[in-house]
């Protein structure tokens, strides 16, 4: 697509969110946009091999999914602050999938399975998984979690990454997430839409819980404190470098 086609697009679907416009003028005001620069309905083309073919651009349909998958990232994005400010309280998220007929098998599979907030998967494995996706991630206490008979899954050297096709005609492909776990003495493989192994939060905000290696040692609970703290300061690092200097300075010992 083009790339200023692209910004249009962008600026439209971040005023909508922002002032809370309904989803029939938005995706109107977007309608309008693609025809606009000639980004619509059927148009004859040329794959690599010099062969013509019809391809389908803009359509009421596209600009739907277009408005419903960012709506989607940007509800997670949020959700995910929000959650990672109540780490020190609930540290640990539950996949919750919407089990309906129009859910995937695999989707389904994960459905309930619990990580804690800094296992190095949900950098990766976070909703929405797809195209059309609605699962999301529910947040639970250390007593939630045994009072519900809950097992915490720990991922190491249970994913990697393979790369999947996404264009045939250019050999293009896409680095996805592929996540082996058993459940009911059941093995499966997971695998996000290609172009959906990523954490839509940590993207919007630049959190990495993975990658404060200053806190890496700190016991437990001064680890969620800090990300707590950090995420309720998003927009104030100096809060956030006083936060962890004054627990440093403080002799704390690891455990």
């Amino acid at each position: 697509a083009q790339v200023d086609l692209l910004k249009d697009t962008k600026n439209i679907l971040e005023k909508s969110l922002k002032n809370g416009t309904s989803a029939r003028i938005a995706q109107k005001e977007l309608e309008k946009l693609f025809i606009e620069k000639g980004w619509w309905g059927k148009q004859e083309t040329e794959d690599k091999n010099g062969e013509k073919k019809t391809v389908q651009l803009g359509s009421k349909y596209r600009i739907k999914t277009i408005y419903k998958q960012n709506i989607q990232s940007a509800y997670n994005a949020g959700r995910y602050l929000e959650q990672l400010e109540n780490v020190d309280i609930a540290p640990y998220f539950q996949v919750i999938c919407v089990l309906d007929a129009r859910t995937r098998p695999e989707h389904r599979a994960l459905h309930g399975n619990v990580y804690r907030y800094d296992d190095p998967i949900l950098q990766y494995l976070h909703p929405p998984f797809g195209w059309g996706c609605r699962c999301i991630l529910r947040q639970l206490t250390e007593k939630q979690v045994k009072k519900l008979g809950l097992t915490v899954e720990k991922t190491e050297g249970k994913f990697t990454f393979r790369d999947v096709v996404v264009n045939q005609e250019i050999g293009l492909t896409k680095p996805v997430l592929e996540y082996t776990f058993e459940k009911k003495g059941k093995i499966h493989k997971f695998l996000p839409d290609p172009g959906w192994s990523n954490n839509p939060g940590k993207c919007a905000w630049g959190i990495d819980v993975q990658a404060y290696s200053k806190i890496k040692d700190l016991p437990r609970k001064l680890k969620d404190a800090f990300i707590s703290k950090m995420a309720q300061n998003i927009h104030n690092k100096n809060s956030c470098n006083n936060f962890i200097a004054n627990i440093i300075q403080s002799g704390f010992k690891a455990k």
